[in-house]
């Protein structure tokens, strides 16, 4: 079983074996990963980011897709 974890730092989720606690995976994401949630089957990790982009990852691959959103009428994301 694995379990994902944030590095906003690096950009990217960690994927941590819980048997061994030894990192199996690091997947990049795009702009300031900011929350992740687990879909209730474990099939994917969503990850948003601070300014306009998700990423969804799937959990048995790793492999991330990402999106940029658009911005809202009247707002601009932060600069970067």
């Amino acid at each position: 079983m694995a379990t994902f974890l944030l590095t906003g730092s690096a950009l990217a989720v960690v994927s941590i074996d819980t048997t061994s606690n030894a990192v199996v995976d690091t997947i990049a994401v795009e702009s300031a990963p900011a929350e992740l949630a687990i879909t209730p089957d474990g099939a994917y990790a969503v990850v948003t980011s601070q300014y306009d982009a998700i990423s969804i990852i799937d959990t048995a691959t790793g492999t991330a897709s990402t999106a940029t959103l658009p911005a809202a009428a009247g707002m601009a994301p932060p600069p970067r």
